[in-house]
């Protein structure tokens, strides 16, 4: 499987940026095969494990199961099925033939995540493989990828009837809540959160170095989680090396 040409590319990003933005939520409620794209660190696994805990707080009847594709690649197993059933790689095992049974009677949703993670090009196109017979195996089942954009061919999917989705940076709005939210969870009504607050926000206005960062949720994170400490630096070298030295703490 080879990359996109660079006409193919460029006529694939027109046709992208020629629809209208739509919330990741609703977006993924309404189509029943999706890919979502994203940037390192923009939120595609997180979105994941979201759906996921939605199932677990009585949020959702459609069963998630959710397969990381780097853990698939490395086992030794005939299918996802066996993959599920064996239970390594995953956090729960699942019945081989109770599953089967549940995928054709009942509504499940399959998440299927990091198809850039298998590096090895044979073995990702026969994963996606995989993931179409999957797919008309089991109709009933709602399925979504995730990959990062860089390297991701979309064709083979999109013939499969697979739609395509890009989770888009954050913008001043959402920035802005985002800090609202995590310091309210981190610090509930401790004293010093309005003022750790209102110099996340400033730092970020005032530095174009930090503004061009905290559009993607991963550093944003890690910005709020330095600017407990410390004030952020204006350099983007320096915030760098404190964020990874947050990281190893």
């Amino acid at each position: 499987e080879t990359d996109l040409s660079a006409d193919a590319l460029e006529q694939y990003r027109g046709e992208y940026f020629q629809q209208p933005s739509r919330k990741v939520l609703k977006a993924v409620a309404e189509t029943q095969l999706a890919v979502i794209l994203g940037d390192p660190g923009a939120g595609k696994s997180t979105l994941l494990q979201y759906l996921a805990l939605k199932w677990v707080e009585d949020k959702t009847e459609s069963l998630p199961l959710l397969i990381e594709l780097r853990e698939y690649a490395i086992a030794q197993v005939d299918n996802f099925l066996d993959f599920l059933h064996r239970g390594r790689g995953v956090d729960w095992q699942f019945d081989q033939l109770q599953l089967h049974q549940h995928l054709q009677e009942h509504p499940t949703l399959v998440m299927f995540d990091g198809l850039d993670e298998v590096f090895d090009r044979s073995t990702q196109s026969a994963i996606i493989d995989d993931i179409i017979r999957f797919s008309q195996q089991y109709p009933k089942a709602q399925i979504l990828i995730t990959s990062r954009i860089i390297g991701y061919n979309p064709e083979r999917l999109r013939h499969a009837n697979f739609r395509h989705f890009t989770i888009q940076p954050l913008d001043t709005d959402e920035i802005h809540e985002f800090i609202d939210r995590w310091y309210t969870l981190a610090l509930g009504n401790d004293a010093d959160q309005p003022r750790l607050v209102t110099r996340l926000k400033d730092a970020i206005a005032n530095s174009k170095a930090i503004q061009n960062l905290a559009d993607n949720p991963l550093l944003l994170t890690m910005m709020a989680i330095l600017n407990r400490r410390q004030e952020l630096p204006r350099d983007r070298a320096d915030l760098y090396d404190q964020a990874s030295q947050v990281g190893v703490a």
